[in-house]
């Protein structure tokens, strides 16, 4: 199943909702919708899709639940694949393995989401992106992930539902992290680069051990640690007027 032909004539279209049908492929002649600011593909058989870089007014672009898998990467590595006007990308449940490196082009970017996928690792060209504010990876494969510098703009991050061993976050806006649902068994040091964290979520891991340097987050109002292994909590979470646990 494809779109008609003459959808790609309306050229003052702004949005076009084309969600759980049963579309197999997008023709490149979609980059005639000029005009268009929300695509919404979602919940159909997408196996591939066409540059999108074209398309100077889209900011919306959901392809999430399709059959982009392992593929996407290179169907999408192209360094002029997608418009700078995009905003907010949905990729979730396509079996994706690998972000493609093109995606530090996507400079006002501010929302991610793909969660359920096969993630691994994200490339160091990803965390050149500076304006991004919101992301979800929740039920990849992540085992380890480090941020020190980038994504300055960050300030939720979800990542629960992964294999995650070791977490090294350098987030200075970062406000909600989740990463429940891991098999983390330290919170060391470095959870005082989370300066500004509000909630954060981290019940079912392995935790036994917290840094008592979460006592400098100030800002912090809500901690989840059901499901762990901790035998004591710091003595300077004390110091944390503002903290519900």
């Amino acid at each position: 199943m494809e779109l008609p032909e003459a959808v790609f004539s309306l050229t003052q279209l702004t949005t076009l909702n084309a969600y759980n049908n049963c579309l197999e492929t997008i023709p490149p002649t979609i980059t005639q919708l000029v005009s268009l600011k929300k695509l919404q593909l979602s919940q159909n058989s997408l196996t591939c899709i066409p540059s999108f870089k074209d398309m100077p007014a889209l900011s919306l672009l959901s392809l999430s639940h399709n059959q982009l898998g392992a593929l996407f990467a290179s169907i999408a590595d192209s360094t002029a694949f997608w418009p700078p006007s995009l905003t907010d990308m949905q990729l979730d449940d396509n079996h994706i393995f690998s972000l493609p490196d093109n995606f530090a082009n996507l400079s006002s970017l501010t929302a991610l989401s793909v969660r359920n996928n096969n993630i691994v690792t994200l490339p160091p060209s990803f965390f050149t992106l500076t304006a991004l504010q919101h992301l979800v990876m929740a039920g990849n494969q992540i085992q380890e992930l480090r941020i020190d510098g980038g994504l300055s703009s960050l300030t939720s991050l979800d990542l629960a539902d992964n294999k995650i061993t070791r977490l090294s976050l350098n987030l200075p806006s970062l406000r909600n992290l989740y990463i429940q649902d891991n098999q983390i068994s330290t919170l060391g040091p470095e959870i005082a680069s989370l300066p500004s964290l509000e909630f954060f979520s981290a019940q079912n891991n392995m935790i036994e051990i917290i840094a008592s340097d979460i006592g400098q987050l100030s800002h912090l109002s809500f901690l989840s640690l059901c499901n762990n292994r901790l035998t004591t909590f710091p003595l300077s979470l004390a110091f944390l007027s503002s903290l519900t646990l």
